[in-house]
Formats: C-alpha cells, sequence, structure tokens
C-alpha cells in the first residue's frame, strides 16, 4: 500500500516529475562508454516502485494572479495567428469548392463598399 501525503510537507515526492528527475540527474553516476547512465532505483521505504494504480484527488491549486493573467494573455496573442491561419485555410477550401463544384455553393455572400 502506497501511502501518499495531501500536504506539502517538502517530502521526496512532493516535488514535480521534472524536478524530481532533475534533482536525481544531479546525483547520477557518469555515462559508460554508450553515453548511457545506469542509475539503481531509489531504495527509500515510501518509494513508488509499485504495480498498483493510486487514486488521487486534487483539492486546489494555489497560482498567483499575476501568473494566471500573464498565461491567459499568452494563450490570447497565440489565439491571433491560429485563428489568421485557420481562416486562411477555410478561405481556400471554399475557393476550391466554387471552382470546381459550384453546385455545392448554394449560398454566396457578397460584400460590396461604395465609394
Amino acid at each position: 500500500m502506497v501511502q501518499v501525503s495531501p500536504l506539502g510537507d517538502g517530502g521526496p515526492d512532493d516535488l514535480p516529475s521534472v524536478l524530481r528527475r532533475d534533482r536525481t540527474s544531479q546525483t547520477q553516476t557518469p555515462p559508460t562508454a554508450s553515453g548511457r547512465h545506469y542509475n539503481s532505483p531509489p531504495s527509500s521505504e515510501g518509494s513508488f516502485a509499485t504495480d498498483d494504480p493510486v487514486q488521487v484527488t486534487v483539492t486546489r491549486l494555489k497560482v498567483p494572479f499575476f501568473n494566471l493573467m500573464l498565461f491567459f494573455l499568452k494563450c490570447t496573442l497565440a489565439a491571433v495567428p491560429a485563428m489568421l491561419l485557420a481562416m486562411a485555410i477555410l478561405f481556400a477550401i471554399g475557393q476550391a469548392v466554387s471552382i470546381y463544384a459550384p453546385q455545392l455553393a448554394k449560398v454566396r455572400v457578397l460584400i460590396h463598399i461604395p465609394q
């Protein structure tokens, strides 16, 4: 039975996998002649060396407001080129349909700007 602490008590399993991997890479053995690292598995009593699935419930995420705002701002800015690309692809598909199969294009939207 694997016991997972619901609190962030700073234990060995409290870190994300990237940081855990980074921490273990600092204590790695030097690479062999083939360039591969060989590590022995961790021998702590709280290790996750079991095949049984562990059920975890996330109850809270602590994200600072500024970081969350910056993340959504980046998402918004990244969506602009994606929308332009999607519009260009859909326009090209519409033009191809109107050229090669005009009977499929039943509705045409014409925009006229008077001078």
